[in-house]
């Protein structure tokens, strides 16, 4: 697997253990909107350099992720995530 893929990989899991504490009843307790950025930034890329490969299911989970944050972070106080080119809820496995 290609290395900037790898290291996207890391930060998505770093990213996404630094915002689901900030979320409480739904709702941001801090301003993650750099972290959030990066998070929509590293999961764009991941998706496209996947697309069409045989890993395009882990690129699916990469636009699950940006679909989290697009939805539940861009409808928040009408504030919208910056280009570059996850969260009320991101249900993380038992």
């Amino acid at each position: 697997m290609n290395k900037k893929i790898e290291h996207h990989a890391y930060q998505i899991t770093y990213l996404i253990d630094r915002l689901i504490p900030q979320y409480v009843n739904g709702k941001a307790e801090t301003d993650g909107y750099e972290s959030l950025n990066r998070l929509k930034f590293v999961s764009e890329d991941i998706s496209r350099r996947l697309e069409g490969s045989k890993y395009d299911h882990i690129g699916g989970l990469c636009r699950t992720i940006l679909t989290v944050v697009k939805e539940n972070v861009c409808e928040h106080e009408g504030t919208e995530i910056t280009e570059p080119e996850t969260p009320a809820s991101i249900v993380i496995g038992d």
